[in-house]
């Protein structure tokens, strides 16, 4: 089992970006305010594979990184996220034992402390898939069957959020187990909860077109309306 680090960089995050020696990475670095990196570029370690867009938005930077993978799975990430010490082995034990499995999910923390829970695996479904957040995407290039993520959803798109949300249910409604773990792989100090309640009119919009594109209109809508009830009644 192989197994990239899919990090997505804009512009000069390039400069900040620490890599471990454990992984190999693909770095997808977006370039928009006309900035010349060859010379970063150049310099990267010789675990790290280097490509520049001038596209934007996650969506775009992600679909790069399915695009040029050369390992059986990539790992989603991005560039102010640190990796636990102990993750890489526990990617290759899971990959193991679900090989026939599209995307492995597993967790991450916000507070960098040590998390001792027993391992506890769940299968997805479009309900429980809400709660993946990119940086917990293990995904199995094989597998997804040139399944890309919608560009019309991401960071830089239309909609600012819910494409983990649509790939994964796409992957569901096509008859295939996704697999969710508990164990802490990462810890993102500054992470956003996009499933967190929507307040204002264009984030109920952009849930919305979330549930609809993910599951069609009638279940859509359904899932919308259930959304609704439970933030009014959290």
């Amino acid at each position: 089992m192989d197994i990239e680090i899919a990090l997505s960089v804009l512009n000069s995050g390039i400069n900040n970006v620490k890599f471990r020696s454990d992984f190999k990475y693909l770095v997808i670095h977006q370039i928009s305010d006309g900035v010349d990196y060859s010379d970063m570029a150049r310099s990267m370690p010789e675990n790290v594979r280097y490509i520049s867009s001038h596209d934007v938005g996650l969506s775009r930077s992600r679909n790069l990184a399915i695009k040029y993978a050369q390992s059986d799975y990539i790992w989603i990430m991005d560039d102010d996220v640190s990796i636990k010490d102990d993750a890489k082995q526990y990617i290759q034990k899971l990959a193991e034992k679900y090989s026939d499995t599209p995307l492995l999910v597993v967790s991450h923390t916000l507070t960098n402390e040590n998390e001792n829970e027993n391992e506890k695996i769940k299968v997805l479904n479009i309900v429980s898939a809400t709660c993946i957040c990119s940086i917990d995407m293990i995904i199995k290039v094989s597998k997804i069957r040139g399944l890309l993520f919608d560009t019309n959803f991401g960071l830089g798109a239309r909609y600012p959020s819910g494409e983990e949300y649509i790939f994964a249910c796409k992957l569901i409604n096509s008859g295939q187990k996704l697999i969710k773990s508990n164990k802490i792989c990462s810890y993102h100090p500054d992470i956003t909860n996009v499933n967190n309640g929507y307040p204002d009119k264009d984030s109920l919009t952009t849930k919305k077109n979330m549930f609809l594109t993910a599951n069609g209109s009638f279940v859509g809508h359904l899932l919308y309306i259930a959304f609704l009830f439970k933030s009014l009644f959290k």
